[in-house]
Order: structure tokens, then sequence, then C-alpha cells
């Protein structure tokens, strides 16, 4: 009878997020995507030599994920550049990681009345998580999907490993762990997370305290050990990422990461990010506010204060990995980092909503306002997705259109100004030159891509946002509205063919109203020699400027 009853609930959470995320299942690849993508297609390694190296194939830098080379090199071969085939992979894990949050619910629930419902109402508010746009959508968010459900996994199994004593149910577990490290990092707090279940299980149970309490979450951090010096050898970092020999976690990130993930599970848009403005340097206030929501909701509950407060745990220790790492301060970007807190976050939730089920006119409400708030908030997150694939696709599409294409390899393209993202949905940032590559196969090109984007909303979308004017030996540009929606990491750059600097630079949220482009040396020579397209996105469009530099 469980059996079936939990199929149904498996069925549930599919209907679900196939409803929300239907729209999305054709989304054009954005962003990273195109490298993940052109990498794959373009590579001549075998798929088990990244197991040894990094996302590149070399053993310098980078990030170690190799399961996330293994799972596009699968869609890949199955899907080529049909990004449905991609869409319906990353999906089926976001359902599969709600079934496990029931699963799991329904489980350490075991002495709670309502358990089968609390287990549904956790997983469904998971499912319409708003936060989990980033994730479920963007296919180079995949790490965060694979390896959040291989965690649980590894957690689920485990749990019924205690108690059923099946050996069997530990080996799934430790295999599922370590294929949870190899999607991402995150996953290295589930030694802790195994240690505060065995602490919940004794005081649970009433059982005496004995060395499995302490045996069982070494064995998992041991395999943690194992998974860094792996690292350490494929890729020459332990704990940094990218181009950074290690971690910066200084009190000040922890704070504003804690701030933004907090505030990113209730609020979205322009709305969290007042949020964090104004709580950004009351730190006290804001941890005392905080403090004060965690006692009261364990207070509620007379019955089940152990069991909330496990979870509170599991939310807490799975911030770690992030703490050292930036939000994105100027849109929601970067809400994947949230996407393993917020299974904790989903069954605090509804705890909190069921706990009120005997009083009717409470608990409904509750429960409606929470799902459809959350569902409604989905919805605006899926249409940005959809909104940032199409202009993805409009763009690669309309370089051919606006450049002599029969001649790209002898004319001089410069592209700038490119959409960096839209609402917080990633756009090209990365991946333009990538994208050409893998959409006109063999096709030369002469392209230069200058580190200078646009943020877009719905409101600057489709109207002039730049005004590009000539100067000698280059080109100056000022937003039209005032707006600061010219983005870059530098405020200026240069090297031996330009220099470009953003003047009135936000260094705390890296944008400028206004930039100031220089061409030198053999470069400028080339540029006034031959043909040359200065290529930028303006009106909803790529376009190519009617400029002559002399």
């Amino acid at each position: 009878m469980d059996f079936k009853k939990h199929l149904l609930a498996l069925l549930l959470f599919s209907l679900i997020c196939l409803g929300f995320f239907f729209i999305n299942l054709d989304d054009f690849f954005v962003s990273d995507d195109f490298d993940w993508v052109h990498l794959t297609a373009n590579s001549d390694k075998p798929i088990t030599s990244y197991f040894f190296s990094n996302y590149h194939g070399e053993n310098q830098g980078g990030s170690y994920r190799p399961l996330m080379n293994l799972a596009f090199w699968v869609d890949y071969n199955l899907w080529n550049l049909n990004p449905l085939g991609y869409h319906l992979n990353n999906l089926t894990f976001y359902i599969l990681t709600a079934w496990l949050i029931y699963l799991i619910v329904h489980k350490l629930s075991c002495r709670h009345s309502k358990r089968r419902l609390l287990a549904i109402i956790s997983g469904t508010i998971f499912c319409l998580t708003p936060n989990h746009a980033e994730v479920a959508i963007w296919l180079s968010g995949r790490g965060d999907v694979i390896s959040t459900f291989f965690y649980l996994l590894a957690f689920y199994t485990y749990i019924n490993f205690r108690d059923s004593k099946k050996k069997g149910l530990l080996a799934v577990s430790l295999i599922s762990f370590c294929l949870s490290l190899l999607a991402k990092e995150m996953a290295i707090t589930l030694p802790a997370l195994i240690l505060i279940y065995e602490v919940f299980r004794a005081s649970r149970d009433k059982l005496k305290a004995n060395f499995k309490v302490i045996l069982y979450p070494a064995v998992y951090a041991l395999i943690v050990l194992v998974f860094f010096i792996i690292r350490y050898l494929a890729i020459g970092l332990t704990t940094g990422y990218y181009a950074s020999d290690q971690l910066s976690f200084t009190l000040s990130k922890s704070y504003s990461m804690l701030l933004n993930l907090f505030s990113d599970s209730l609020l979205f848009f322009q709305t969290r990010l007042e949020f964090v403005y104004f709580f950004q340097n009351k730190h006290l206030i804001f941890l005392v506010a905080l403090a004060l929501l965690i006692y009261l909701s364990i207070k509620l509950f007379k019955k089940h204060q152990l069991e909330i407060s496990f979870w509170w745990t599991f939310y807490f220790i799975s911030m770690i990995p992030v703490a050292g790492l930036l939000f994105g301060i100027v849109n929601d970007e970067g809400e994947r980092y949230n996407y393993l807190p917020s299974v904790a976050f989903s069954v605090i939730l509804a705890m909190i909503i069921v706990k009120f089920f005997r009083k009717k006119l409470i608990f409904y409400p509750l429960l409606i306002i929470t799902l459809s708030y959350f569902g409604y908030q989905t919805v605006q997150k899926s249409l940005a997705w959809q909104t940032a694939s199409e202009v993805s696709k409009q763009v690669i599409n309309d370089l051919p259109k606006v450049v002599s294409w029969d001649k790209a390899s002898e004319e001089q393209i410069i592209a700038f100004a490119l959409p960096d993202s839209y609402k917080g949905a990633h756009l090209l940032r990365n991946g333009f030159r990538e994208g050409l590559e893998l959409l006109y196969p063999g096709k030369d090109f002469n392209l230069t891509l200058l580190p200078i984007s646009l943020l877009l909303d719905k409101d600057n979308l489709g109207r002039e946002n730049i005004d590009w004017q000539i100067i000698e030996d280059g080109l100056f540009g000022t937003s039209v509205d005032g707006n600061f929606i010219v983005t870059s990491h530098l405020a200026r750059k240069e090297n031996d063919d330009y220099y470009f600097e953003l003047w009135n630079y936000n260094y705390q949220n890296y944008t400028a109203d206004t930039v100031k482009i220089k061409f030198k040396g053999e470069f400028l020579e080339k540029i006034k020699s031959r043909k040359t397209y200065f290529v930028t996105f303006n009106k909803g469009r790529l376009i190519s400027l009617p400029l002559l530099i002399d």
C-alpha cells in the first residue's frame, strides 16, 4: 500500500513540475551552455579522462566536476543540438529530488500523525520554490540538480540501512555519495548531516550512545578526504575554484551570503534586493531576528521539537560550502547556491503549515497562499528564462544577417555590449563564439569579443539602450536613459589590441552608465584597412553600427 502511495506522490510531483516548467522544455542554450556543449562536441578525449582533470581536460585550475562532463556527453550523443533532451534530463533529476524529499520526510516523521501529508506538502513546496528556476532550467546549473539528487539518495539509503542493517543499502549510499561529490562540491556536508542524524536518532529513540554514532560519519568523512586528494591531483586545487587558489571565508562574506540565501527563500526580484540592501549593514538586527524566528518555530512544536531542530541544522550545514562565495547583487543570479539549503527550508515551511491542520481556518488559507505565491513567482522566473533563451537564439541567428557572412574570415567583426542577463537569467556573458561555432560548424570568422555586457529587464529589452558615437580611434557609449546597465567585472582593461574603461563605475555591483573604447597598434591598423563591423545589442536585436574609424 505504501509503495503505491509513494508512486502516486511521484506522479503528483511530475505533473506539478511539468506544468510549471513545460514552457522551458524547448528553451535554447544560453551562456555557459554553449561552452559545455562546444567542449563536448569538439573534445577528442575519452570521457573517462575528465575524472582525472578539470572540465576542459587540463590539470591546472578550473573546476572538478566530472559528472557534469558525463551528463553533457550523454545528452550530446543522444540529442546533439536539440535542447529538449537536455531539459528533460534536468527536469527528471529535479522531479526525483522532490520525491526523495517526500520519502525522507515520510521516513523521519514516523511519529507524526500527519506524516504523509507533511511529506507531500514538503515535496510540493520544493517543486514550486521559485529560486529553483536557475537549476531546473539552466543546463549549466545541472551540477546542483545532479549532486543534490545523489546527496539525498545517499542520505535516504543510509537512514534505511541504519534501521534494516542491510549492507547493500550502505553500499548504495556510499556510491551515491561519491557520485554527488563528482557532480559538485556542495556534497561535502553529508558526513556532518549523518552525524546530526545519528544524534537525532539516538535522542528520538532513546538509544544508548555507541561508537557507531561516530564510526559511520567518519567513513563518509574519509571519502571527502579522498575526494579532495583526487581533486588536488586533477586540477591542483583543494578548496579553491576556477582561478582562485582557495576560497576566502570572512565574516562579512558569510553574513552577506546568509542574508542573501535566507531572503531568497521567500522574496524575489526587486523585493529581495531591497530587503538585502536594508539589512546589509544591520548585522545584529538581522541575526537577532533570525534567531528569534528559529526559536519561535521550534517552540511552536511540543512533540516534534527534535525534528524541526534537525531540519534547521540541515539548513545551516548545507550553506557552509558557499559561505565564501558571492550572491547576485543586481538581480537574483546565484540562486543555485540555495538549492541544497532549500531542501530543509521546504520541510520547515511544510511543518509549520501542517502544524495548523486541526485549525482549518488557518491551515487551508496558509497552504493556498503559500503555494499560490510560490507558484506565481515560479511562473515569473520561468518566463524570464524563456525570454533569455529567445534573445540568445535570436542574437546567434542575427550575426550572419548583420555582417557579410560569406566574407567573415576576411573582414573584421568586433562584438561588444551583448546581453549579459535578463532579470537574473543568464544570456551571453559567455559562450557567444562557441554558440556560433556550434550552429555554423566549419565556418571561419574573424571575431573579437570585448568583455562589456548589458543588463536587461522588461523595461529596456526592446528599446535603444546605448547611444554610440565615434571618437578618435574608438567608440564612446552612454546610457540613453541614464540607468546603469553596462556591466563588466573590470572597470578598466588594456591589452595590445584595445583598452576600455567604464565611467561612473559602481564597484559594488559592477555597473556603469558610460563606456569608452579605444583601439591600439596593429589591431587599429587592421580596423582602418579592412571592412570592420561593430556589432552590439540594441532595440531587442543584434545590430551592426554604421560606424567608420578613419
